[in-house]
Formats: structure tokens, C-alpha cells, sequence
């Protein structure tokens, strides 16, 4: 198994080579200076056999010499020799006693990482890491001896890890749990992940002698369930020892990737998406961009085609996600991707196809079986995925093979969801939590009673960072409505009466907040936090003024962060 992303180590640290060279040296440097003292040249087969078994002596430190006598080489072979039996000897010790030291080690840490799960994408995570902070300490916990990925552990800052169940209290305190500063649990089980959670709430809740506060992050692969996890007393209460916050690899995967694949999408005055496979994907990318108007003057909604051969799913999505259809028009195709045809899409039209299918056959299938790198180059294919290569060539159908051009010179985009995620977790998540928190203060301004930044739960720390994230989004679609470049936005912004664009933004915003309060059960009616009523839940057009000057006030912040340079134009 190959691990592109493994965590090196330069080969002058390993001590077996070390030993090696110092040994050659002393053996070398003693025969030749204990042959003749005085010339260094062997005038017998006994002298220079005296000369080895002095040599020999030196390794098992027992040699007297004469300091008059002494010559340079002999005390270079002296020297070589007894660093070498020291190095041998500590590498010895530390096999024989490695459990014992690897525990006295951990125990000496304090703000660490530790990790729950050693998987690929846990691997990768830990990789970015440790590139972002040169001074962080990871601790692995994995109940598999033999797992190979274990061998890619190089790195001397993340090479002392515990072999055992990631939810044993025995284990967690040996990775020194109370002095830690931020965990991730990576197992594939989820139920598995939220217990994992309850344990380590359990072993810290008040027992921390410090304000410090352990980030728990859980790895929950089904997105439905995590959104009914925001709201267990875990994970939507906040805590004086513990942050405990949900994540799913896809869904953020997905959020951050669009910051990069927005332009491909919204690339048409009308646009029409077409998307193969409804899954986690698919939904989260249709959840993320459903909110936005064709960029053509009528400012319409969106069109979106999904093609998925399972029918259950359909009728699933359509029952959890019947709120969008107020903001996009969704349509769906029952059949399998291969069947169907160029004509077929044709009819359709899109101005971009999204391949968000699980199963890679299904994404080659998808991708060639139009025959777009021949006809419809003017279409960007955009693929999401965790596999590198999922459209190899010998997986094609004979037809299809021999063509060297680059996926993107024939409109084909590769976006690799868990390089997106750990990308984010390495460059930007410092960002976004920094422009949450100046949303939050702009909000406090309207509603000062509300309680401040740190003190919310993490599903509205989420709402304001998800409005963060949009606001790159917006970034894209307000360069691309008014057909002008970011630096000039930056100095011309918002004229002082009623600018047609900032209105528009404001209403996507209102779209973009009322998605996420339907997606995750809130409900038309008087305010009511913990019952999940909002009575803003409405039509732009209904809005209070009090309302709308919410949203234009969101706007307005989006341009003195992007003046500030706080916004990073570089996404």
C-alpha cells in the first residue's frame, strides 16, 4: 500500500545507521592503528591478527591502553566504537522496555493532539498538522497491532502511540487525556465515535484543574445523524473543560471545495446542474448552492437534474429536503447513470455536470460515457471524490483508452474531498473562525442580549461559520453578476442608495440562512430557541425592516472584511 501524504523522517535520524558507520570506522581505524603504532603497516598474518582482536576488545569496552603509546587512529576507534555499543545499547534498552517509555513519554506531554482511529484520512489530517505547527505532539490510538499504516508514523512528533480500544478509559488517561488540548475520533463506526466522546466528557468534566478546554472533534460519516446529534445535551451544551463538535469528511470536503469550484459551476447566464448520484455528496452540495440566482438579469432560481438508480433515495430526499424546492428547481431522473445516453443529455442541457457517485466504476461510467472530451468540451465535469485516480485508463472501455490529454484540457476537474478537508483544517479554519466571531459581534449589535461568541453552542458557531464560508461564495458571484475583478469591488463596493446587487446578496443571504434553519429542523413560528422557531422563516419580501437590515448588514461586513483584507482573495 502506497501513502503519498506519509509523515518522513530524514534518514540521518535513524540510529541503525549510525551504528553501522561508527562501527566501520572503529573497525577500520583500530586494525590499522594497532598494527604498528608507529607506521601503521603489518609486517605479519599474527600482527594484524592482534591487531583485530584488539579491535574487537574495544567493543566490549575492555581495553587498556598506554597514553603514551596511543595513536590518533586508535583513539578515533576508541571513541567510534564506544558511541556505537552506546547508540546499540539504547535501541536495545528501548525495544526491550519500549511500552514502558512510550507511556513515560506521553505522560510528559501536555497540548497535545490525540487521535482516535488511525485511518487514511486520520493519517492525512495528522500530516497537515504537523507541516502547520512545528512544535505539536500527536498521540495515535488504534486497537489494530498489525495495522499497516503504522509504518508511516515517521515523524518523531507523532511516533509514540498506544495500541488499544480508543474508548478505554485505561487507554485515554495513558494518552494523558487531562493535559490534551484537542482530540479527533476517526473510527468507521458512529455510534462508536459518540461514545468515544461520552467517555472522554466523562474523564475531564470538572476534574481539569485549568480553564484550558479540550476540542472534541467527532468524525460522524451519516449526515442526517449528526444533524440530529447538534442537538443532544453533548454536543449543544457548551462546557467549562469540553467543546465537543461534530464533523462529517464529505460535508466539509464539499463546503470548501466549492470555494475553488464555484466559477465552473456558475459559468452560464442560466444555470442547469447536473448531478450523478444522491448521496452525502451530492446532498450537501445541492444544500450549499441551492440558495443562489442564475446570474442572468431575472435572477431566477436554479436548475438541478440528479440522476440515481435507487428510488427509495429519491423519495428520502424528497421527503427531508422538501424546503428547497422553494429555491431551486429539482428534478430527478430514475435510472442508472450509464443508461443514459448523449441524446438524452442533450435534452437536458446542463452548463456543468457534478459526479458525486461513491463507487468509482460509476464515476468512470459517468464521466466517459458521454463522450465529452470529444463533443462537449465547453461543459465542465466537475468529480468529487477521495480516490486520486478514479478514472484510469485500463478501467475504460476500449473505446475510450488512449487519450493522453490532461483531465482539465478536456473540461474534466478532479476535487479530492479529503485533501479539501484536511486543507481546511490547515489553512483556513483559523480564518473562518476569525470572521465567525466578527459576524457574531456585528450581530450582538442588533441583539445584545444574546449571549457572546464563546458561549454559544456549537450548531450556532456553525451557523455563523457556514455564513463565513458563504461569503467567499458570494465574493465569486458578485465578481461574476457585475463582470468586474476583486480589486476593483474592494475600492468601487456598494453605492449609497439602493444598489441592485446588494439587495440581490442580501436576499441570497436570507436564502442561505433560511436552508440551514430547514435542514436542521427549525420551524415558522415565534421566536423560540430551544423549541427551534423562528419567525423569520419567510419570503424576503415579508421581512421586517428590522429583518432585512440583517442580511444588507451581513453584506455590508462582507466588503470591510474584503477592504480589511481579512477576506483572503486568494480563495
Amino acid at each position: 500500500m502506497k501513502h503519498t501524504d506519509s509523515i518522513n523522517s530524514p534518514f540521518w535520524k535513524n540510529s541503525l545507521i549510525w551504528i553501522i558507520l561508527l562501527s566501520l570506522l572503529g573497525i577500520v581505524a583500530g586494525i590499522i592503528g594497532f598494527v604498528n603504532p608507529d607506521h601503521f603497516i603489518c609486517e605479519s598474518v599474527e600482527q594484524y591478527s592482534n591487531s583485530a582482536y584488539s579491535t574487537v576488545q574495544l567493543f566490549l569496552l575492555h581495553h587498556s591502553f598506554d597514553n603514551k603509546s596511543i595513536n590518533i587512529l586508535q583513539e578515533i576507534s576508541r571513541w567510534s566504537i564506544f558511541f556505537a555499543v552506546i547508540l546499540l545499547s539504547y535501541d536495545v534498552l528501548s525495544t526491550l522496555f519500549q511500552k514502558q517509555l512510550n507511556f513515560l513519554i506521553i505522560k510528559s506531554y501536555h497540548d497535545h493532539i490525540i487521535i482516535c482511529g488511525l485511518t487514511d484520512d486520520s493519517l492525512q489530517l495528522a500530516t497537515k498538522i504537523l507541516k502547520k505547527d512545528n512544535k505539536v505532539k500527536i498521540v495515535f490510538i488504534d486497537n489494530t497491532p498489525d495495522n499497516p499504516l503504522y509504518n508511516s508514523l515517521r515523524d518523531p512528533r507523532a511516533k509514540h502511540n498506544i495500541i488499544g480500544d480508543t474508548y478505554s478509559r485505561t487507554v485515554l488517561k495513558q494518552a494523558n487525556i487531562h493535559k490534551a488540548k484537542e482530540v479527533f475520533i476517526f473510527t468507521d463506526k458512529d455510534v462508536q465515535n459518540v461514545e468515544n466522546a461520552k467517555i472522554i466528557f466523562d474523564l475531564i468534566d470538572g476534574k481539569s484543574s485549568s480553564d484550558k478546554v479540550l476540542e472534541c472533534f467527532v468524525n460522524i460519516r451519516n449526515l442526517q445523524y449528526k444533524r440530529i446529534l447538534n442537538d443532544s445535551k453533548l454536543f449543544s451544551k457548551v462546557y467549562p473543560n469540553f467543546n465537543g463538535r461534530l464533523f462529517n469528511m464529505d460535508e466539509t470536503g464539499i463546503k470548501y471545495s466549492l470555494l475553488t469550484c464555484f466559477p465552473l459551476l456558475f459559468n452560464k447566464e442560466k444555470i442547469h446542474i447536473l448531478i450523478a448520484g444522491l448521496n452525502t455528496r451530492s446532498i450537501v452540495l445541492i444544500e450549499n448552492i441551492c440558495h443562489f440566482y442564475n446570474p442572468s438579469k431575472d435572477a431566477s432560481n436554479i436548475k438541478i437534474t440528479v440522476v440515481e438508480a435507487d428510488s427509495l433515495a429519491i423519495e428520502q430526499f424528497k421527503i427531508s429536503h422538501t424546503s428547497l424546492n422553494k429555491f431551486a428547481d429539482i428534478g430527478f431522473l430514475n435510472k442508472n447513470i450509464s443508461l443514459i445516453s448523449n441524446e438524452q443529455l442533450d435534452s437536458i442541457a446542463p452548463s456543468s455536470i457534478c459526479i458525486c457517485s461513491q463507487s468509482e466504476r460509476e464515476m468512470i461510467e459517468a464521466t466517459y460515457l458521454w463522450d465529452i472530451n470529444c463533443k462537449k468540451t465547453e461543459i465542465p465535469i466537475l468529480i468529487f471524490s477521495n480516490t486520486e485516480t478514479p478514472v484510469a485508463e485500463e478501467d475504460l472501455p476500449e473505446d475510450k483508452r488512449g487519450i493522453q490529454l490532461p483531465l482539465e484540457e478536456r473540461n474534466i476537474h478532479l476535487v479530492l474531498l479529503n485533501k479539501e478537508n484536511n486543507s481546511f483544517v490547515k489553512d483556513f479554519s483559523e480564518n473562518i473562525e476569525e470572521i465567525a466571531k466578527l459576524i457574531h459581534k456585528k450581530y450582538l449589535e442588533s441583539e445584545p442580549n444574546a449571549p457572546s461568541y464563546n458561549k454559544l453552542s456549537e450548531h450556532f458557531k456553525d451557523s455563523n461559520r457556514n455564513q463565513a464560508i458563504d461569503m467567499y461564495l458570494k465574493l465569486s458571484y458578485w465578481k461574476l453578476i457585475t463582470n468586474k475583478k476583486l480589486d476593483e469591488l474592494k475600492i468601487q463596493g456598494f453605492s449609497k442608495d439602493k444598489d441592485e446587487k446588494k439587495l440581490l446578496l442580501a436576499q441570497i443571504e436570507h436564502r442561505r440562512w433560511m436552508i440551514e434553519k430547514y435542514i436542521n429542523g427549525w420551524s415558522l413560528e415565534k421566536r423560540n430557541d430551544n423549541k427551534k422557531y423562528r419567525e423569520d422563516l419567510i419570503d424576503w419580501d415579508l421581512l421586517t425592516d428590522k429583518a432585512k437590515e440583517k442580511d444588507n448588514g451581513a453584506i455590508d461586513l462582507m466588503w470591510k472584511l474584503l477592504k480589511e483584507g481579512i477576506l483572503n482573495e486568494q480563495f
